[in-house]
């Protein structure tokens, strides 16, 4: 029989968000911890809208190891990490935001492992090849920002991004030295064999509000679309381009499984094996879209 690690032996870990109840990441980790041996705790963390340093400050000094960061506090730890003199990675300090954090005995490190974990899914584990590509960012937000340097250094040729308010998209294209549309100006941008939706809006039922013509002209003539939320069934968005005629309808699991990994090996040295995750989350996923109608 293996035997109970000591409580006091365990490093301690959780995301901070708001809302926060509805993360996997949790069981994500319990599922990493348990395959590579690791003594971890992970856990949820509500941290109220205008609380996020003074709760982060406090779960670093109650001797944690680390912590994930979700919405909406990403450009705010990456704030703190600066205030506090954290050894930031460059894929931070690009993004100029932060999903994870390690305590190391005062010294904090960051990172942003979001880019890390779209790349992965995209190229291995769905085979697309992104050196050489056009890709369209829908969204200027964290979110965005945070894979716009890691499917540059992955050899995307041409990368676009378009938000509603164009000022913020050509904001972050400047930064970046990418290109920028405004949404009411989608219809006129270049063909891309991918498009990427970096909005939160694929949950609504009505999914992302797309400019008159986009739908057929932009999300019908990509090879891929990629929904960074995902949910049981697919998100509106994915449907949308799905009926448009667009040929690979992806959801954003993967990268939320990737993304985790990178984050584990960040902190612990040892990076898992990610598609045995992957298949049991789909699995609940799946599992839970059964359970949908007897819900209603």
């Amino acid at each position: 029989m293996k035997q109970a690690a000591d409580p006091a032996s365990l490093a301690h870990y959780a995301v901070l968000g708001n809302p926060v109840a509805h993360s996997r990441s949790p069981r994500i980790h319990a599922l990493f911890a348990e395959q590579t041996g690791q003594p971890i705790t992970y856990g949820r963390e509500l941290v109220g809208l205008d609380d996020f340093e003074t709760a982060i400050e406090a779960f670093a000094s109650q001797g944690m190891a680390g912590a994930n960061i979700t919405v909406p506090f990403k450009t705010r730890a990456f704030e703190l990490a600066q205030t506090r003199r954290a050894l930031l990675t460059r894929r931070a300090l690009r993004a100029e935001s932060v999903n994870t954090i390690a305590f190391d005995h005062g010294q904090w490190r960051a990172d942003n492992t979001d880019g890390l974990g779209l790349v992965a899914d995209l190229q291995v584990r769905h085979g697309v090849a992104l050196r050489g590509a056009a890709v369209l960012i829908l969204g200027a937000g964290g979110a965005a920002q945070g894979v716009i340097e890691p499917l540059l250094a992955a050899g995307v040729k041409r990368l676009i991004i378009a938000n509603r308010t164009a000022k913020r998209a050509q904001e972050v294209a400047r930064r970046f030295g990418i290109e920028a549309f405004a949404w009411d100006e989608l219809v006129a941008a270049p063909a891309t064999q991918a498009i990427i939706n970096a909005t939160s809006g694929g949950l609504e039922p009505e999914g992302v509000t797309m400019p008159r013509g986009f739908v057929e002209s932009g999300l019908g003539r990509a090879v891929i679309c990629y929904d960074m939320m995902y949910s049981p069934k697919p998100t509106a968005w994915l449907e949308a381009a799905s009926g448009a005629g667009c040929a690979k309808c992806i959801d954003g699991l993967g990268m939320l499984v990737e993304q985790a990994a990178a984050a584990f090996a960040f902190w612990r040295g040892v990076l898992p094996a990610t598609e045995p995750v992957y298949q049991q989350l789909r699995k609940d996923l799946a599992e839970q879209a059964a359970l949908a109608p007897a819900a209603r």
